[in-house]
């Protein structure tokens, strides 16, 4: 038996966590979040410490000469400026940035729960 994850939503509509002994095949994914706006992003980034870890990944990838840097500097920049972020393609991007992010910031925590519950905290967000 493996410990599994499933995700539901509680009456409020928040989703919920449940930890079980089963099988993994059988769970539906977890729900996608909302989207966020981008002041609700970059709350999120600045209130995790993660918009450091976004600058260390781009002076890394900053000036460099070799072409997957380069489009990865370019993808970086342009991406932080959308005009809305999808949860889904946040983990998407964050995955295809990975090896430079873990170059930049070894210990830097993007892993899809952190990344989640970042996100949940941002959706809250209003001043």
């Amino acid at each position: 038996m493996t410990e599994v994850v499933s995700w539901g939503v509680d009456a409020n509509g928040d989703p919920v966590k449940t930890i079980r002994a089963g099988d993994v095949s059988d769970l539906p994914p977890a729900p996608e979040p909302q989207p966020l706006s981008p002041r609700r992003f970059e709350w999120m980034l600045a209130s995790s410490g993660l918009d450091l870890v976004w600058d260390e990944v781009e002076t890394l990838l900053k000036g460099s000469s070799d072409p997957a840097k380069k489009q990865a500097y370019a993808s970086l920049r342009a991406s932080r400026r959308a005009s809305v972020f999808i949860f889904s393609e946040t983990m998407a991007f964050i995955s295809r940035l990975s090896g430079f992010i873990t170059a930049a910031a070894p210990t830097a925590d993007v892993s899809e729960p952190t990344i989640r519950a970042l996100w949940a905290e941002a959706e809250q967000f209003t001043d």
